[in-house]
């Protein structure tokens, strides 16, 4: 019982995406205006630069088009567009971001959804789309067996160790 826990916490994130996927989305965000004004990822990466300066929570919610508030988002006018890194398999733009006085670094996540980019938020359900939940799961669900194996063959060890006493104890 205790070697399916790994499977049933997979089963679980998998059926919580799959119901986050049906409601994560705001129609609002999806009308023809805008998936004519977020037409490429491109414009995305633009358009989060002045939000990022600016620390416009609501243009930063307009590029990401889901329901929930984006958080707490700190102006930084030192903050710059500095290259596309990569586009995964998954059809994410990966856009990084500098910010020339501290020399930080920050990725943002741009992908096509329903006719229109957005941007991405660094969530569960993105960690789903992209297999990087794999990166935190396999490990953990490998160390989890190999402590049941670990723990179950010491038992055993234990158990038969203790079988052979009782012989050995019975003989004299």
């Amino acid at each position: 019982m205790l070697a399916i826990i790994p499977v049933m916490i997979a089963f679980g994130y998998f059926l919580y995406v799959s119901a986050q996927e049906i409601f994560r989305y705001d129609e609002q965000y999806f009308t023809p205006s805008y998936q004519e004004k977020y037409n490429s990822p491109g414009t995305i990466a633009r358009t989060l630069e002045g939000a990022l300066q600016e620390g416009n929570q609501q243009l930063l919610k307009e590029l990401q088009g889901i329901h929930r508030d984006p958080g707490i988002l700190e102006p930084n006018p030192r903050i710059s567009l500095s290259i596309l890194l990569d586009v995964d398999d998954a059809g994410y733009f990966h856009y990084m971001f500098f910010d020339f006085d501290t020399y930080r670094r920050a990725t943002y996540y741009v992908i096509d959804v329903r006719e229109r980019w957005v941007l991405a938020p660094e969530d569960l359900y993105f960690y789903w789309q992209t297999g990087r939940w794999l990166d935190f799961y396999l490990p953990s669900a490998l160390t989890w067996w190999v402590i049941l194996i670990v723990a179950g063959g010491g038992l055993l060890l234990f158990q038969q160790a203790k079988k052979i006493r009782r012989v050995d104890f019975n003989r004299y």
